[in-house]
């Protein structure tokens, strides 16, 4: 029989760590409209992303961190049940 959790991460994993440009692109055109270009009301538009392997990795490589610790401190509140 297994205990309930009694903490759960709530908190979500970030970082201040900058690794992407974000731009607004024209799903018909094509055409980036930036941040402030976009007329919700007339345009179709998608978020676009564009960065480099080594940034994404820098940002993936410190909320993997975060993750494991989250992780540890929960595994750590809440031991395993011994076998019956």
């Amino acid at each position: 029989m297994t205990r309930p959790c009694r903490r759960s991460p709530t908190k979500a994993l970030d970082t201040d760590i900058e690794f992407a440009e974000m731009f607004l692109v024209d799903k018909k055109k094509g055409t980036v409209l930036g941040w402030t270009g976009a007329d919700s009301k007339s345009s179709k538009w998608n978020k676009v992303a564009k960065t480099t392997n080594e940034a994404y990795t820098t940002a993936a490589h410190a909320v993997i961190s975060q993750a494991t610790g989250a992780f540890a401190k929960l595994f750590a509140a809440n031991p395993a049940a011994p076998a019956p």
